[in-house]
């Protein structure tokens, strides 16, 4: 299914619906980035996040839950939109693929990158919204003061038990939500590769998808690995954080809506020509002939 932009230029519209998930999506990310100032809570400091400040805990999860429901809608919105993704990648296999009888393969293992890694997409955002509401549950309804062996101890240890049992969960669900990026990368090689194989398969006698639409699909690919081992180094603010955040920034705010809007431009000629390619057509007078020879 297409739409008529200006110019009368045809754009698929699943790209175009892709496409504006993933604006919002952005949008979204953006906001939920600058809400502390770039900074994880509101207040952010190093040294008193190591020490397991009781009084630094209790502020962080009271700036946290503030943003609870916020933070879970983002969660759920941009794994819609990185879920929509897949929805052009599939039709793009399809027609590489010749409808599933060419490179088998290839196509095989494109796929099971996509379902990994949705899988990985969901399972990261369950957990992340059950870790953030029994956290805050226990951080409103449970007495975290005072426990130890006397009632006059204040050593709050119960904070600092909350709050290593958050880190550890929500460290369990970054490793998940990069190893994504590990599928895209997958992905967005395979691509490459097909349509490489379907230029030199045609020898520029039909249409297919252009070399710098896959080539740019391979440029964030590479990106996405470099978030991938900038993720699980960046364990605490610095220079492998601001590397996770410019990867972001060029990778999925910029360089995928180009992604999506090239082959939202591409697509409907090239389904056009595949399903017409495909089509076959049956000479009637034949038909009309082998059927008389029957009857005789």
């Amino acid at each position: 299914m297409t739409v008529t932009a200006t110019g009368g230029v045809e754009v698929d519209i699943s790209c175009l619906c892709v496409l504006i998930l993933i604006f919002l999506s952005d949008l979204l990310t953006l906001i939920s980035m600058c809400r502390f100032g770039g900074l994880p809570v509101e207040g952010y400091d190093w040294d008193s996040w190591r020490s397991l400040n009781r009084f630094y805990i209790q502020d962080s999860f009271e700036s946290r839950g503030a943003w609870i429901q916020f933070d879970n809608f983002v969660s759920l919105f941009n794994s819609i939109a990185f879920l929509a993704l897949f929805v052009p990648i599939f039709q793009v296999a399809w027609i590489t693929s010749g409808g599933g009888k060419r490179r088998i393969g290839s196509h095989i293992r494109l796929f099971l990158l996509a379902i990994t890694g949705g899988i990985c997409e969901l399972l990261a955002t369950l957990m992340m919204t059950g870790t953030r509401g029994a956290s805050h549950w226990i951080a409103d309804y449970f007495e975290l003061d005072n426990w130890g062996i006397s009632e006059n101890n204040t050593d709050s240890i119960g904070w600092r038990v909350l709050e290593i049992s958050y880190v550890m969960s929500t460290s369990l669900s970054l490793w998940i939500t990069t190893f994504e990026w590990s599928c895209l990368f997958g992905i967005f090689t395979i691509l490459y590769l097909e349509v490489n194989e379907e230029h030199i398969r045609l020898k520029g006698t039909g249409k297919t998808f252009s070399k710098s639409w896959a080539t740019l699909g391979l440029i964030i690919g590479f990106l996405g690995m470099i978030e991938f081992f900038a993720e699980l180094l960046s364990q605490r603010p610095g220079t492998w954080t601001i590397v996770t955040r410019l990867v972001t920034i060029s990778a999925k705010w910029i360089l995928i809506p180009l992604w999506l809007v090239q082959l939202g431009s591409q697509l409907p000629q090239i389904r056009t020509s595949f399903e017409t390619s495909d089509f076959i057509p049956i000479d009637q007078s034949s038909i009309e002939m082998s059927d008389s020879a029957v009857l005789e």
